[in-house]
């Protein structure tokens, strides 16, 4: 295994304790548990894309509780991003050790600068929400990155970011815990299953954590030697 160089975070369940915005915003905003699975499963049936599951959720929203971007950012800051024990330790100390620190997320961004809150290197999500200059959410736009079901959006970020930061794919290590990290997980040259109940993930995994406190992770990444 080459020297680590970058760790890439995935957002929900590993530095908040919420494990989906999605799901949290869906039962908000009065889409019924069935309802939710039913164009999920869509989905993952390969029915309809990434796109078009997004693009029917946010329909849902906003003719169900006409969001605004004040009412979602405010919801965020003070239910989404509660953080898990150590997270801000932990990141502190991965990039004194010399780490690049980056989260790339399904998640959907409501403009609220996470990496500025974390202090990452670089954030990506899955999709972004749409306002018009009233604040009303009118819509969101996906990555493309994001559109197919098969792991690839992460991974493709994933590449993208190397890139920039002139980092080879066998020096990025990966933490998440969820399907859509596996291909992370088979790609990086290091994988941590944190607090998972995916029994797939933690098949492929190099070493699973069953504890949500993030600091568990610093004994794998030793201070990068010049």
């Amino acid at each position: 295994m080459r020297k680590i160089r970058l760790i890439v975070f995935d957002l929900e369940g590993i530095l908040t304790k919420n494990s989906s915005s999605w799901f949290t915003l869906n039962k908000k905003f009065g889409i019924s548990e069935e309802e939710d699975k039913k164009y999920f499963n869509m989905y993952m049936a390969n029915k309809i894309t990434y796109k078009k599951w997004a693009e029917i959720i946010i329909k849902i929203w906003i003719k169900n509780a006409k969001p605004k971007k004040t009412h979602l950012l405010n919801f965020f800051k003070k239910v989404m991003l509660q953080l898990n024990p150590g997270v801000r330790k932990t990141i502190h100390e991965l990039k004194k050790r010399g780490y690049k620190i980056v989260v790339i997320s399904g998640s959907l961004d409501v403009s609220i600068n996470i990496k500025k809150i974390l202090g990452v290197d670089e954030v990506i999500h899955g999709s972004k929400a749409i306002f018009d200059q009233r604040g009303n959410l009118i819509g969101v736009d996906v990555n493309s990155d994001f559109h197919r079901k098969d792991f690839v959006g992460k991974f493709k970020s994933l590449i993208k970011i190397c890139k920039k930061f002139n980092i080879k794919l066998d020096e990025c290590a990966a933490i998440g815990d969820s399907w859509n990290d596996y291909l992370l997980f088979k790609k990086c040259a290091f994988s941590i299953a944190f607090n998972s109940n995916d029994a797939r993930l933690k098949k492929v995994a190099d070493v699973i954590i069953n504890k949500n406190n993030l600091s568990e992770i610093l004994q794998y990444f030793p201070k990068i030697s010049k």
